[in-house]
């Protein structure tokens, strides 16, 4: 099961979401309401969605994918963002979902505090990841 989880952002001048891709997805987004600019333990919420294709043509529609987030109590009144991006495919039975957690102190110094990555093709699951908080 091929596990890539490298992907290239881009963005407009707001940091507003115009889209993603990856070795094998090239993601236009389609919504893109952003990052939340203050956050609240408890929250969560839509960054952006796309329409994914094989490549920057555009020719051959293959899925869609969307970046979601949620924000929870940490320790130590620390916040723990964790966004989560997922992938499902048109036709075939697969889908995805990186997990990126991040740490966020009371005075706003943010550290990675984690990562998963969730695959399930054709009924054949992966998972891997961590926290350390």
């Amino acid at each position: 099961m091929p596990l890539d989880a490298f992907t290239t952002d881009y963005y407009d001048a707001d940091l507003n979401f115009l889209g993603f891709r990856t070795a094998k997805l090239y993601c236009a987004a389609t919504k893109s309401p952003g990052y939340p600019v203050s956050l609240k333990t408890g929250t969560d919420g839509l960054i952006a969605s796309f329409d994914c294709y094989s490549d920057a043509t555009k020719a051959v529609h293959i899925g869609r994918a969307e970046i979601i987030y949620i924000a929870i109590a940490g320790k130590d009144e620390t916040m723990l963002f964790s966004q989560m991006r997922k992938f499902k495919a048109d036709h075939e039975k697969q889908s995805y979902a990186l997990t990126t957690v991040y740490k966020i102190t009371p005075n706003g110094h943010i550290a990675l505090a984690g990562m998963g990555f969730f695959t399930d093709q054709g009924g054949v699951r992966l998972d891997v990841g961590d926290i350390s908080e």
